[in-house]
């Protein structure tokens, strides 16, 4: 099966984003674009949002966006 994907040309601050399957858990993994300028967790997590949250797999917003805040770290000089 072919995991999920943010298109690239449609994001600014993750360059690519994979739905996986961890330990029998579904999961994101993401990848920031480190060329991105004003980058900011709120900014980021907005952007995944709007390209994931119309799949089936996308749940417990507020348990995916605290595990987002969890991990996410700016990227320097963006912070």
């Amino acid at each position: 099966m072919i995991p999920f994907r943010i298109d690239p040309g449609g994001a600014t601050y993750i360059t690519r984003a994979y739905w996986i399957n961890r330990d029998g858990l579904k999961s994101i993994s993401i990848y920031p674009n480190k060329s991105a300028k004003s980058w900011t967790k709120e900014k980021a997590f907005a952007e995944l949002k709007k390209n994931f949250s119309h799949y089936y797999d996308w749940k417990n917003e507020a348990s995916l966006k605290k595990q987002f805040n969890c991990h996410a770290r700016p990227i320097p000089p963006y912070s």
